[in-house]
């Protein structure tokens, strides 16, 4: 490596040079957890167990506990920043200030960290709910009741069709579609990425277009429980149950986000009118 930037008229800065072993979090530790002595010209390269690379956290196993720990910490400064000014801004400009400071904080590399439980992400949920609950008059706009362990997400649908955003849940389906398309779409870009699915029909009917989101990975000898939460398995998930109207291939990249929001946004419609009103 160190010959490669020689050639190309570059250095390596030593001092901010680090190296992690990656393993498996079922892994013996103590076969792996030995101090490698690497060292570059006479410089040794230290050893690390998080790192902060593009803005994620990595850590050696990549369960991104760190990464979750690092995104909650930025929530709750700017969160605060937002409350202390809130008094003093209109509701327009607090939404865009929400939009603009507080939710990309959540959807950098979304796709990829945010593989915790469906209870730590709610914690993240709540730290956005809580925010718009205290810039609105409550009173006022929660004046619909329901009965039984629906009504918290009653509110909570209600509070984000408030503020016109989408749910953590919702944004991380958003971003993986958005995913996906690009890789389906673009012909220029790193080889991995637009090799990595694949349409086929889904059925010999002439009525529907409909065609199965495949991924070229291959899985042999993997475990379930780890490429359930990978971005391979998700996107099969997310796509494949998409309506026609979104998967169109007919549509620009402007017009795929406007029919994946439009969606995401009906289906919470739906599923808050079970709620009011269950079987």
């Amino acid at each position: 490596m160190n010959n490669w930037f020689i050639e190309n008229g570059l250095q390596i800065n030593f001092d901010k040079t680090k190296y992690m072993v990656f393993y498996k979090s079922h892994d013996n530790i103590s076969d792996i957890d030995v101090d490698l002595q690497i060292q570059c010209f006479g410089h040794e390269i230290e050893r690390v167990f998080t790192f902060k690379y593009l803005g994620i956290v990595l850590d050696p196993n990549l369960s991104f506990q760190n990464h979750y720990s690092y995104v909650k910490r930025r929530l709750s400064s700017a969160i605060g920043v937002l409350n202390r000014l809130k008094r003093f801004l209109p509701f327009d400009i607090f939404c865009i200030m929400l939009k603009a400071f507080v939710l990309p904080i959540i959807d950098n590399c979304v796709c990829i960290w945010l593989v915790q439980t469906p209870k730590e992400i709610q914690t993240i949920q709540n730290k956005i709910n809580d925010c718009i609950y205290l810039a609105i008059d409550c009173k006022k706009f929660f004046k619909q009741k329901c009965k039984g362990k629906g009504k918290r997400k009653i509110f909570e649908n209600e509070l984000l069709e408030h503020v016109d955003i989408l749910s953590i849940d919702e944004r991380l389906k958003y971003y993986i579609c958005v995913f996906v398309y690009e890789s389906l779409k673009f012909d220029k870009g790193i080889n991995f990425i637009k090799n990595l699915f694949s349409l086929q029909p889904a059925g010999r009917t002439r009525a529907s277009n409909r065609c199965t989101l495949l991924c070229n990975y291959s899985r042999t000898n993997s475990n379930y429980a780890t490429f359930s939460k990978s971005i391979h398995f998700r996107a099969l998930n997310a796509w494949n149950n998409l309506p026609e109207t979104v998967t169109d291939s007919k549509l620009s990249k402007s017009q795929f986000k406007d029919e994946l929001n439009k969606y995401l946004i009906d289906n919470r419609v739906n599923d808050r009118t079970n709620l009011y009103n269950p079987p």
